[in-house]
């Protein structure tokens, strides 16, 4: 389940779901960085806070306000992830321009033998 689908399965806001994110549900992030949710934990809880067993706000309020315990760690992770990708960036940023430099010298090389070429060729005209 997306962030938005535990959104709308708890009728709560985006903001609640991210506030309980590593505190009451513990998603996981596909290959496009995309938070997924399992849906029996996400329907065991949507079960608890419609019993009444469960108040998401006395539970982000027990945690003071404070990020989650896990949250520095995500921050981190998130962090190293970013700077992972720039730095993927920029190897394929050098990659393609050294094949950018080799497709240059070849140009030049292939214009050099054209010139060749229409000189033999101007000159057989002539004979």
């Amino acid at each position: 389940m997306t962030r938005q689908q535990v959104a709308r399965r708890l009728g709560k806001s985006l903001a609640t779901v991210r506030r309980i994110e590593g505190v009451l549900l513990h998603p996981t992030r596909d290959s496009r960085g995309v938070h997924r949710f399992d849906s029996e934990e996400v329907e065991a809880l949507a079960r608890s806070t419609e019993r009444g067993h469960l108040s998401l706000a006395a539970t982000l309020e027990s945690n003071g306000g404070k990020q989650c315990p896990n949250c520095e760690t995500l921050d981190e992770q998130l962090r190293l992830q970013r700077e992972g990708e720039s730095d993927q960036r920029d190897e394929e940023l050098s990659q393609l321009r050294r094949e950018n430099a080799d497709l240059d010298r070849r140009v030049r090389r292939l214009e050099a033998e054209i010139r060749d070429a229409a000189e033999i060729v101007m000159r057989l005209a002539g004979e």
